[in-house]
């Protein structure tokens, strides 16, 4: 990690690519001992961004190698969810790129999965689909049924989803 930060504060090219390349070795040992560590995926998709980033400024990657550098990342980020890694800026960050790479399914079940209900709610909503986003609500109502804000939410999505008898009668539960 410390030579990760080294290589993003790095003026030389040359210095940076030697640190990312050190940094790698010892990260491949260490996933070769320690596969179980939440810290080596999360540490990998931190090199591998910056190498992205790197490449970017530089204008000398195709779309398509962007696209599989993107993919390399999201695959290290979930590797590092599913190993324990759950914090909101992770799994955002993951959801995130899961989107700009048109995964948008895969984004709204990461969401879910890991306690970002209020995100995967809207993020449904968005994208107009109201069926999830109802389903969303209802396990939200059902975990705090006196919560006048999570009927509310509810009503908004049947609106949005033409189902004015429904939602007038959650409107109804919520007063």
């Amino acid at each position: 990690k410390y030579l990760l930060w080294q290589a993003k504060r790095a003026d030389d090219k040359t210095v940076r690519q030697a640190e990312w390349l050190q940094a790698r070795e010892i990260l491949s040992e260490l996933m070769r001992r320690r596969g179980d560590w939440a810290v080596i995926p999360l540490a990998l998709a931190d090199l591998e961004e910056q190498e992205l980033q790197e490449a970017l400024k530089q204008n000398s990657v195709k779309e398509e190698e962007i696209k599989a550098k993107e993919e390399t990342i999201i695959g290290l980020y979930q590797q590092a969810i599913k190993l324990g890694r759950r914090s909101s800026a992770i799994v955002r960050h993951t959801a995130q790129l899961l989107l700009k790479n048109g995964r948008s399914s895969d984004a709204l079940e990461l969401l879910m999965n890991n306690g970002e209900l209020k995100l995967a709610k809207e993020f449904a909503f968005e994208k107009g689909d109201f069926q999830r986003a109802e389903q969303i609500a209802r396990e939200a109502i059902a975990a705090k049924p006196d919560d006048f804000q999570e009927r509310l939410w509810l009503v908004q999505i049947l609106l949005n989803d033409k189902r004015p008898d429904e939602a007038r009668n959650e409107l109804r539960k919520a007063v």
